[in-house]
């Protein structure tokens, strides 16, 4: 299960304003939500060209009902309450049934349903062949045979479509209460990933550490998840900086936390340069004590040039005038 890092006791959300939850008839009325970072495009990238064979054949999502939805801004959520089934990931057409708690929970809780629904091609093909073999029940509901478990690459899509297919993945037997929750958030943007859909949590930063770390654990080892990754955050436009204070200290913490040099660079210097709106970001408390320290410096020494250059201009070529 991907890394999360818990919040503190009560679990203050990214941004103050609030959407329509998706409940299913099981959800509480106080359970809380976790913000959807939304901003994906429809630029072309090598991500999302590799999804395009898998995905000719499949309708898209249910209805979305009333989730409000923005395309250039991610201050306003909407909220995923981590048990729910997601309409963004139920695929009328798919025929794996994906639910984040053990098997054995439905008979203590029958009023449990799976969250999303996908096309199986969609984990053969982005090669997941490690979370089939650990989680993936048949249809009768016994675990396949470890035979039938055996999924070669290059077989006929049509062996991945014929009957149903159920994932029960639970959060670890030592999880209770809000790391449950984090361990959820952090199964539920695996499968956004897979999907091409975008994350949820209280921290865009941390949620981008936890799909790498699961992207690591439930692929193949013939796969590059940071290329992936990369393509997925420009995709979706986390890797967008241009006034955008969230993504930006949200690919510094990433890239911090995996020591990716360039990539912090890069978020580095913006971050430099929009200091004033970095601080007052929630995601600013996410980022090291050692890279806010250097970001402080950065930044007075940024300010003491440019008043310098500006002094100096002001009496640019006073004298021969």
């Amino acid at each position: 299960m991907g890394t999360a890092t818990a919040t503190a006791a009560g679990r203050p959300q990214l941004y103050s304003a609030s959407g329509p939850r998706c409940h299913s008839s099981s959800s509480s009325e106080n359970r809380p939500g976790l913000p959807i970072y939304s901003r994906f495009t429809s630029r072309p990238s090598r991500w999302k060209s590799r999804r395009t064979a898998m995905r000719v054949r499949i309708s898209g999502p249910g209805p979305k009902g009333d989730v409000p939805r923005l395309e250039d801004t991610v201050r306003e959520v909407t909220n995923w309450d981590g048990l729910s089934m997601d309409p963004e990931m139920w695929y009328p057409d798919g025929n794996c049934l994906v639910h984040l708690y053990a098997r054995d929970s439905t008979a203590t809780s029958p009023m449990w349903g799976p969250a999303f629904l996908i096309p199986l091609e969609f984990l053969v093909g982005l090669d997941c062949i490690p979370l089939l073999e650990r989680f993936l029940a048949g249809s009768t509901g016994g675990y396949l045979p470890s035979a039938k478990r055996e999924f070669a690459k290059g077989r006929s899509s049509l062996e991945y479509t014929a009957g149903r297919y159920d994932l029960y993945i639970p959060p670890p037997p030592t999880a209770e209460g809000e790391q449950q929750l984090l361990c959820r958030t952090a199964t539920r943007n695996f499968f956004a990933w897979i999907c091409g859909k975008p994350l949820v949590g209280e921290s865009l930063g941390q949620a981008l550490v936890g799909l790498l770390n699961n992207m690591s654990e439930y692929r193949g080892l013939n796969v590059d998840n940071v290329e992936d990754i990369l393509d997925y955050m420009e995709e979706g436009g986390y890797a967008d900086f241009g006034n955008s204070p969230v993504h930006t200290l949200a690919t510094l913490h990433f890239a911090e936390h995996f020591q990716f040099e360039h990539l912090y660079i890069d978020a580095f210097a913006h971050a430099v340069g929009m200091h004033d709106e970095i601080v007052q970001s929630p995601e600013y408390k996410c980022i090291s004590p050692t890279t806010r320290s250097i970001l402080d410096r950065a930044h007075s020494e940024l300010q003491y040039r440019l008043e310098t250059t500006s002094t100096s201009l002001s009496t640019f070529l006073t004298d021969e005038l």
